[in-house]
């Protein structure tokens, strides 16, 4: 009551407008500070060399997120690399993220890669958000189902997407709200997540994978772990504060939020031989999915590869141009 007292004397015999401008400035002297450091990561010339280097891990990332598919006249794509297409990257954000991985596995400079990736966009036909009617995905998938007729059949096809965001809804920490109501549709928008609506993304995944492969070879990526925290910057601030922090996900805890992607891209090759690509023998060992690898972090927030982190993957990918007699093929069995 005193300290209410005391604020409030001030104030008294002033306009209405300039108590609201007293006020005003008050919030923005608390307010404006806080945002300034948070966009900054707390000012970073005052921290340490490693800490400023795990904290410049969120912007580790070659992403081509201004090559937009069906924005601005591009009907084609990003290619990078040399001028002889070799391979195609479809898919959502993951895909770009792990794009820059892709293009590394390239063993001659002449060959080039081709981003075909939308954020929020997974490799699903008839695809519908809820959440941002100006994100057609539909349009951008059938594009991408049908645009390969014209590359030579020989250039393979690599789908990667966020896929258990979709099926199973976000898995951080505090939005867990999010999960029970699908935030997209194919046929009908579902009030909550059935096994209808689990047969529905399931056969959806099979049929447009197996749609792009009855003229190519394709290749889907197991999903990559997901850390629940945004890698980076929850270890920089921990190390500011001195405290010892483990980041990592339990293999079976893996295995049960991905099983139901498993069996979709199981029954993918099963039904029309799409090829899998297993990224776990390259980021977990020991029963576990680390976030650092030589204090460096793999992510560039809770779920996306940094580029350190897609290095990681650049052995996996270059099994898919080991060549014999002139076809794309893998050296051996890659899938679990």
């Amino acid at each position: 009551m005193l300290v209410e007292t005391r604020l409030r004397l001030p104030l008294e015999g002033m306009s209405r407008r300039a108590v609201g401008a007293a006020l005003a400035g008050a919030c923005a002297a608390v307010v404006l500070p806080t945002l300034l450091i948070e966009r900054e990561d707390g000012f970073a010339q005052r921290f340490s060399p490693s800490v400023n280097a795990m904290f410049a891990s969120t912007k580790d990332h070659l992403r081509t997120g201004d090559c937009r598919i069906l924005d601005k006249g591009n009907d084609s794509g990003c290619l990078v690399g040399g001028d002889k297409l070799s391979v195609i990257v479809m898919g959502d954000s993951h895909a770009d993220a792990a794009f820059s991985a892709v293009t590394r596995a390239l063993p001659d400079h002449s060959m080039g890669a081709l981003n075909w990736s939308v954020g929020g966009c997974p490799s699903m036909a008839g695809m519908h958000s809820l959440r941002d009617y100006n994100l057609r995905c539909d349009a951008f998938v059938a594009w991408a189902m049908q645009r390969p007729r014209s590359i030579p059949a020989d250039v393979p096809v690599i789908i990667i997407n966020h896929t258990s965001l979709y099926m199973q809804g976000p898995n951080e920490d505090g939005l867990e709200q999010d999960v029970a109501v699908p935030t997209f549709y194919f046929s009908t928008p579902y009030p909550h997540r059935t096994a209808v609506f689990y047969r529905e993304v399931r056969e959806h995944l099979i049929d447009t994978a197996c749609a792009v492969a009855k003229e190519r070879t394709v290749y889907l990526l197991r999903p990559v772990p997901e850390m629940k925290v945004n890698v980076p910057r929850t270890m920089a601030r921990a190390m500011i504060t001195g405290r010892q922090r483990d980041i990592s996900l339990p293999l079976d805890e893996y295995m049960q939020r991905h099983k139901l992607v498993w069996e979709a891209q199981d029954a993918a090759r099963e039904r029309c031989g799409v090829k899998i690509l297993d990224p776990l023998p390259y980021l977990c060992k020991d029963g576990r999915c680390d976030a650092l690898a030589e204090g460096r972090s793999l992510y560039s927030d809770d779920n996306h590869l940094s580029t350190y982190g897609g290095s990681h993957l650049v052995p996996l990918f270059s099994q898919i141009f080991t060549d014999t007699g002139g076809k794309h093929r893998l050296a051996g069995a890659m899938g679990h």
